[in-house]
């Protein structure tokens, strides 16, 4: 709990054994009430290794990234917690960085991680010039049709959300992918929330990539963002 409000951590997680015990003990930090793991079909033990080291493991049938994290959602709503913190399963982000986006939860609706101006990038992070730059043109692209000009990032998929907020947009998000992520930012601009954005941790992935496979992949990805972004 954190400052009088319930919070919980939704992890998606597809074939993620490796990784995700380690992640669900880091993001266990004293301000986290439930770590909710969404299973994503998992072919390998995500679940039973994420069951015992302490998180709810909900199945999604329904493949996809887009799919997996509006179940976990869904999911912490219907459990009543009022901020609600998206991570990935693959070691890239660090628990430390939970009470530093809960800081900012009383006076903002949305606090998104960059990747892009961080002092904290740890050397061998799948953070390259390429995806550096393409990150920063979309997240300018971004800001200047939908109003947040600082934004530097927009691929980072660690966030916090507050409840009513996420009330509001998730009937609206619907997309797949890294695309999910602009599209998260757009919906709480559209519906006149107030963003912060901060710099995080970001560590060399543990386990198989399943997005930012190749520079190919990550120009589609990029392609579909600003699809999003456009209203495509």
């Amino acid at each position: 709990m954190f400052k009088g409000k319930r919070v919980c951590v939704v992890i998606p997680a597809w074939n993620e054994e490796e990784p995700i015990g380690h992640t669900i003990k880091d993001f266990m930090t004293p301000e986290v009430d439930e770590v909710i793991v969404i299973d994503n079909n998992s072919t390998d033990n995500t679940a039973t290794v994420a069951n015992a080291a302490g998180a709810t493991v909900v199945p999604e049938p329904i493949q996809g990234y887009g799919s997996a994290i509006r179940r976990g959602l869904r999911e912490a709503l219907d459990r009543g917690y009022d901020f609600i913190i998206i991570t990935e399963a693959d070691q890239t982000f660090r628990g430390v960085d939970v009470v530093r986006l809960l800081q900012y939860m009383p006076n903002h609706h949305f606090v998104v991680g960059t990747r892009t101006a961080t002092p904290y990038l740890e050397e061998g992070a799948n953070m390259g010039l390429f995806l550096v730059v393409g990150n920063m043109a979309v997240a300018k692209l971004l800001g200047i049709l939908h109003g947040y000009s600082p934004l530097t990032d927009v691929g980072c998929t660690l966030r916090a959300i507050r409840r009513e907020m996420l009330e509001a947009i998730l009937p609206e998000l619907n997309a797949e992918d890294a695309a999910f992520s602009p599209q998260m930012i757009v919906k709480v601009l559209r519906s006149g929330g107030k963003i912060k954005e901060i710099p995080v941790y970001y560590l060399t992935r543990v386990g198989e990539a399943k997005i930012t496979t190749s520079i190919s992949k990550a120009f589609r990805n990029g392609l579909n963002m600003i699809k999003v972004i456009l209203g495509l």
